[in-house]
């Protein structure tokens, strides 16, 4: 039996070049309202557990992804932002699963 926790963190991330300074963005059709174009750090912990029979061809196993369901911003969409409306798009929520694979 196999247990893989995994944890990783994100600092404070910008999502433009401009830092979310509306009186920086350059060809806008609307001027931008002003948006937050940063996230804070957060961090994300996955866990599997595994299990292979000694002398099986196949292997099963119980996997989450978020565990802690943690609520961030993974990506802003520029797009939006010419006509003076950012978008963001919500990070994965969590996900819980199992797996089982079977060798030949």
């Amino acid at each position: 039996m196999r247990l893989l926790p995994t944890y990783r963190y994100v600092s404070k991330t910008y999502f433009t070049d401009d830092n979310s300074k509306p009186a920086l963005v350059i060809g806008a059709f609307v001027t931008p309202i002003g948006f937050d174009g940063y996230h804070g750090g957060y961090g994300i912990a996955d866990l599997r557990l595994d299990d292979t029979p000694d002398a099986a061809r196949w292997s099963a196993g119980v996997f989450a992804s978020d565990l802690f369901d943690q609520h961030y911003v993974k990506e802003s969409g520029d797009g939006g932002e010419d006509f003076g409306l950012p978008t963001y798009i919500a990070g994965d929520p969590r996900v819980v699963g199992i797996s089982l694979s079977i060798r030949r």
